[in-house]
């Protein structure tokens, strides 16, 4: 696997399966695909010792940037993708309309399906989630509460579909 192959694996993380997503996990981290780690420095922290999810992510993390992080680095870490993804820096290379490629996960067709989306719609959404993530670090933090919500009507707001909106996971907080 190389460069090519990962946008499409990215997609597969939001499969249920937690081993499948585990071996997904594992796979970017021997990648060193540095797009993932703000998709999975919330589970270094949350996901217990014996999570395989868990395992993959701190070994994946290790292999990215050399370090787990704790959850202080891990919070800082999200608000600056957050401030980011709200800048619309995707790191990804979007058409002459603003639009990308988006890799999504078909739990029917059990595969990854190439979609052509608004690089701002997934700006938004991928703020969102960074957002959703550091509030689960701290759930008692009303900055994070208030960056979360803010994030989510902001990304409702905004969104032409309702698909749009729950894009990447946002609904299954």
């Amino acid at each position: 696997m190389g460069n090519i192959a990962v946008e499409p694996t990215i997609g597969f993380l939001e499969v249920e399966d937690e081993e499948h997503k585990a071996r997904i996990i594992s796979a970017l981290g021997k990648l060193r695909a540095i797009r993932i780690a703000d998709r999975i420095v919330a589970l270094t922290i949350l996901e217990p010792d014996d999570s395989p999810v868990g395992t993959a992510a701190r070994q994946a993390i290790t292999e990215i940037v050399g370090v787990v992080p704790t959850r202080t680095e891990a919070a800082q870490y999200l608000k600056q993708q957050h401030t980011r993804y709200l800048k619309g820096d995707l790191m990804l290379p979007q058409d002459s309309e603003g639009r990308l490629i988006l890799w999504t996960y078909d739990a029917d067709q059990k595969t990854v399906i190439p979609e052509l989306r608004d690089a701002r719609i997934i700006s938004l959404a991928y703020a969102a989630i960074a957002s959703r993530d550091l509030y689960k670090l701290d759930l008692e933090n009303p900055e994070y509460k208030q960056l979360f919500l803010r994030s989510v009507l902001c990304l409702l707001y905004t969104s032409p579909s309702p698909r749009d909106a729950t894009l990447s996971g946002m609904a299954a907080w």
